[in-house]
This record gives structure tokens, C-alpha cells and sequence, in this order.
């Protein structure tokens, strides 16, 4: 007995032709198109020292929805950015020189928190001093 060749091909196409269909009606359960970004610029920097390499990570927190998104450090110290999630942010210094155990737990967690608004340019300024006195103080207190 010989396959009909006809049928067979008609049967191929058919499902090549519902794979798209399909995966459409699937769109909406793999998350949202899009998902709004903020402009996020600033300085980091030990007590007025600029951090010179390195990159940030911002990791959206407490119910943001977002992506985790990276930025370089200028050797200044400068950082700009956009599509940062807008909400609580969680950010941590990656690939810098934080000589210092009481700097290393920068890069270890994402201790600093900020919040990033939507509507605006948001800049921050990071002073790792006056984060490392205030994560001391929490856990002391």
C-alpha cells in the first residue's frame, strides 16, 4: 500500500499553518509586550572619590515588575541609563574596586535601595559611605 502523497502534504501544511495561531493565542500568558522603562542617571562614589569602572545592576523589588537591567560606570563615577523598571529598585556594584570588607557586601548583595519614577528624569547619587553607616546601622539596631 502506497501513502498518498497529496494527503500528506496537505496534512504538513495544515499544522505549519496552525503553529502560528497558535503561538499567538499564547502571547498573553508569556507576559506583557512591554514593560514601561525609566531614564536613570547619577554618581557613585566613597566619600566623594568616584568609583572608576565597574557597572550597576538595578533589580526591581517589593512588587516592581521589571527586568534586571546593567549600566556601566564612567571612570568618572557618572552612570546613565534607561529602561530601569519604575518603582523600588535593588542595586548592586559589579566589577569595581571596593578594597575595604566593609565595601565588598556591595558587591556581594543588592543592599542599596531607591525609588525610580516613570514620569521623570531620575538622578541618583550613591555615596557608598553613607550606605555602608546606614546597612551598619540597621543591623546593629
Amino acid at each position: 500500500m502506497k501513502p498518498d502523497r497529496a494527503k500528506s502534504r496537505r496534512w504538513v501544511c495544515g499544522w505549519f499553518l496552525a503553529i502560528p495561531l497558535v503561538a499567538t493565542g499564547c502571547a498573553e500568558e508569556w507576559g506583557p509586550d512591554w514593560i514601561p522603562g525609566a531614564e536613570v542617571s547619577g554618581r557613585i562614589h566613597r566619600s566623594g572619590q568616584p568609583l572608576t569602572q565597574g557597572w550597576l545592576e538595578f533589580l526591581p523589588v517589593d512588587g516592581t515588575i521589571g527586568q534586571l537591567r546593567s549600566v556601566p560606570i564612567n571612570p568618572d563615577g557618572t552612570f546613565l541609563t534607561n529602561g530601569v523598571a519604575p518603582g523600588s529598585v535593588a542595586i548592586r556594584v559589579v566589577g569595581a574596586d571596593l578594597s575595604g570588607s566593609e565595601y565588598s557586601l556591595f558587591s556581594q548583595i543588592y543592599v542599596i535601595r531607591r525609588e525610580v519614577r516613570d514620569a521623570q528624569a531620575n538622578k541618583l547619587d550613591i555615596d557608598l559611605e553613607q550606605e555602608r553607616q546606614r546597612v551598619a546601622s540597621e543591623l546593629s539596631g
